[in-house]
């Protein structure tokens, strides 16, 4: 059995809506080192399911065959996303669509983009759940074997930032120590991801009536 690392991830606060978000946010986490044209489309899914959460809570959720563009149109233009956040959303579905279309992403956007998607989840936490939540800093990555210069000062710089921060949240710790015993509990390492990808595509209709129902709580 190979050794594991700690299980640690920028979105485990997201597990305190709902685990599915946070599963997405880890796969992509993890994808980054080995391929981070993969990380891209799992982030774009993550923020894609984001938006439609967001809108449920507002009442604002039509169907999950609304386009991205349109449905981050809708809620700007109502004033649910600050101006500050929306561009942050594009972002991430314009580099999604291009790993999606054109096979694009290198891992310096893949970092740009986690650093993003970390943004909008603390956004959404805040916003929807502790308006007083402190994230911490941003957790680094595992770098690619092959990592160039210019990357490896990147992740070096944010290592020495989470170095400064303690975890300050008990529910995200909560959520990873629970995610780390059924690491632990695998015959591997690489058992515990494939089972983790295969729950997210498993619970995709799950995830869509989920957010339905939130959005006829909010509707009522």
């Amino acid at each position: 059995m190979k050794s594991i690392r700690p299980l640690t991830s920028n979105f485990a606060v997201l597990g305190a809506h709902d685990e599915q978000f946070l599963r997405i946010g880890m796969l992509a986490e993890r994808y980054f080192t080995e391929d981070p044209n993969t990380c891209l489309l799992k982030l774009r899914q993550l923020v894609e399911v984001l938006a439609q959460a967001t809108a449920t809570h507002v009442g604002l959720y039509l169907n999950p065959e609304e386009s991205q563009y349109d449905l981050l149109i809708r809620l700007r233009d109502r004033g649910i996303l600050p101006p500050e956040i929306y561009p942050l959303f594009g972002e991430l579905r314009r580099s999604g669509n291009s790993a999606n279309h054109a096979l694009q992403g290198d891992h310096r956007t893949a970092l740009a983009m986690l650093r993003i998607a970390w943004q909008i989840g603390v956004w959404f936490h805040r916003t929807f759940h502790d308006p007083h939540y402190r994230s911490g800093a941003f957790i680094p990555p595992q770098p690619p074997k092959d990592e160039s210069a210019e990357l490896r000062a990147e992740l070096s710089a944010l290592s020495k930032t989470v170095g400064n921060h303690q975890a300050e949240s008990q529910e995200q710790a909560q959520q990873l120590a629970s995610l780390s015993a059924q690491l632990l509990a695998a015959k591997d390492e690489q058992a515990f991801w494939e089972q983790m990808a295969a729950e997210v595509d498993s619970e995709k209709n799950e995830l869509q009536e989920r957010l339905a129902s939130w959005q006829a709580s909010a509707a009522a």
